[in-house]
């Protein structure tokens, strides 16, 4: 258990960092403990189809180990949120519909679900990465940190937020573009999309390599990372050095989450205090 000393909060929600992911402990379904990610990359909640079936929530075969069988099964499961279902997490007391998903068949396996907007964004979501806690705070009552950087951000039409980016390999290379603000997505790295990649041939620009990366995505698509580094990104009112980036190729077929650019932890966890003003549509930073 993490120390969280004096000056912290009484009413805030204890996380621990795994990998990349902020990942707190609530309750589902009234009584059932589950460890979720905290992910601005999704809408609602999303339950493994193993913990939801160990717990009896959902019946049916699973098909292991065959991977497209279980995304396809998982799929026809998520389409349904036949059902509302009670979460609490920390002081906070909700009901979302869950979806099923085969997180569990990914690379992640330190949690059984995912946590997303539906949650989060009727609040302002301070992050202190240092300390490890997460305070909710009422939008009516929060008072706009002063002498902050900060970063725009845009809402789009499917509940999720964008930021711009600008970044600067240190040639006459400049690219500028927008990303998902996505606190789920994984990798120490700033993710590019295939959109922004092809658009500006940054896998040849950059003279990227190819990475082997074990596992698969939520999608049955093949895809290929590569990595490389800039000299700078600006984002809002912050210049980051030399950051690390991930390119994304996918030669699946149908819409892809590949497609698009994320920023997550990579970048918010250099900071003590973040403040996620989602109605505000600001997000200041603490060094």
């Amino acid at each position: 258990m993490i120390n969280l000393g004096k000056t912290v909060p009484t009413d805030t929600v204890r996380f621990d960092m795994v990998g990349n992911h902020i990942v707190v402990e609530a309750m589902v379904f009234d009584s059932i403990k589950v460890k979720l990610i905290f992910d601005t990359g999704a809408d609602g909640l999303y339950i493994d189809s193993t913990f939801a079936k160990r717990h009896g929530q959902i019946t049916g075969n699973l098909k292991d180990p065959d991977p497209a069988e279980r995304v396809k099964y998982a799929r026809s499961l998520g389409l349904l949120r036949s059902k509302l279902a009670a979460i609490k997490v920390g002081n906070i007391n909700t009901t979302l519909r869950p979806a099923i998903i085969d997180l569990k068949g990914t690379t992640i396996k330190h949690a059984d679900g995912l946590a997303g907007l539906d949650l989060m964004a009727k609040y302002v979501m301070e992050i202190n990465y240092k300390q490890r806690f997460i305070v909710f705070h009422s939008p009516a009552t929060f008072k706009a940190p002063v002498k902050m950087p900060q970063i725009p951000i845009t809402r789009t039409g499917f509940n999720r937020y964008l930021l711009d980016l600008e970044f600067d390999k240190g040639t006459e290379l400049k690219v500028k573009g927008q990303a998902y603000l996505d606190l789920g997505y994984g990798p120490k790295q700033i993710g590019i999309g295939s959109i922004m990649a092809e658009k500006n041939d940054l896998i040849k620009a950059l003279k990227a390599t190819a990475m082997e990366v074990k596992g698969r995505s939520l999608t049955t698509e093949k895809v290929t990372y590569y990595s490389a580094s800039m000299r700078s990104v600006k984002i809002g009112d912050l210049l980051i050095d030399t950051p690390k980036i991930r390119l994304m190729r996918s030669t699946g077929k149908g819409n892809s989450n590949t497609s698009l650019s994320f920023v997550g932890n990579y970048i918010f966890s250099r900071y003590t205090t973040v403040y996620f003003d989602f109605q505000g549509r600001k997000i200041y930073l603490d060094k």
